[in-house]
């Protein structure tokens, strides 16, 4: 890992933030990407004192022709860049008939369209290299329903898809593409449940999970022993499942319910 340069989307807080510094340890070269400015700057600083080469850049990663603008600028100013990690995310976190299109439509591009365009555009800069990881942060939603986030889920579902086959098209180019299914985690997208803390992961299992993404060790990879079972359930008894999904959503997270 230690001369290896990742750049890592939405890497001011949350999970981001955990990976960046927990690849710091590690001695790598980092490049940070997020819209948001005093974090992200905070976030170079830690990795910094801790050991890493690490470089931030400000960008809004929430559109096709945002992306590919990004990915030209870096690809230009890098020329050694190994590793995405691809962990922007957003949710609006509104049953979908009372969400509205402009809010669905960020989600799709920030979740869905921007990291595809991502990977699209470092494809021929994998290859031309002989080496590249991808690493996509999707969702366990990814693989069971989420009442009350549907939009949310359909894109995770998405990005999820794509990396599936993509690992199969790029294995002969020596390009090695990975999905990490985190379900609840510790973040600020999750601080109304903190009452629920049972159900979150702490950020750093995620970062661990990655890296061994980064070290090519599983190609698919859900954090946690919990959301690991819940799969293996839901897998083999999908009704049930469902009926307790229902249940909890409506007497536990009522935001998710109305």
């Amino acid at each position: 890992m230690k001369n290896r340069t990742i750049l890592i989307t939405g890497s001011s807080r949350g999970i981001g933030k955990a990976t960046a510094l927990h690849l710091a340890k590690k001695k790598t070269n980092l490049i940070l990407v997020s819209r948001t400015e005093e974090d992200l700057k905070q976030v170079a600083i830690e990795c910094n004192e801790i050991g890493a080469k690490t470089e931030f850049i400000l960008a809004d990663l929430s559109s096709v022709s945002n992306a590919k603008e990004f990915s030209q600028f870096v690809q230009k100013r890098f020329l050694n860049i190994t590793d995405l990690v691809l962990n922007a995310g957003v949710s609006t976190s509104l049953r979908f008939e009372k969400n509205n299109l402009d809010n669905i439509e960020n989600e799709l591009g920030v979740n869905y369209l921007a990291p595809m365009t991502l990977i699209k555009e470092f494809i021929p800069y994998f290859k031309e290299n002989k080496f590249g990881n991808i690493v996509s942060v999707s969702s366990f939603s990814a693989l069971t329903p989420f009442p009350g986030n549907s939009s949310y889920a359909a894109t995770k579902s998405a990005i999820f898809s794509l990396c599936n086959s993509l690992k199969i098209e790029l294995a002969e180019h020596n390009i090695y593409v990975a999905s990490i299914l985190p379900g609840g985690t510790k973040t600020d997208m999750t601080k109304e449940f903190e009452n629920f803390s049972f159900l979150l992961d702490d950020p750093e299992i995620i970062a661990q999970c990655i890296e061994k993404a980064l070290r090519r060790e599983e190609s698919v990879i859900i954090p946690g022993l919990l959301y690991n079972s819940l799969a293996q359930i839901y897998k083999f008894f999908p009704t049930p499942v469902n009926s307790i999904l229902e249940y909890t959503v409506k007497n536990f997270f009522p935001k998710f319910g109305k």
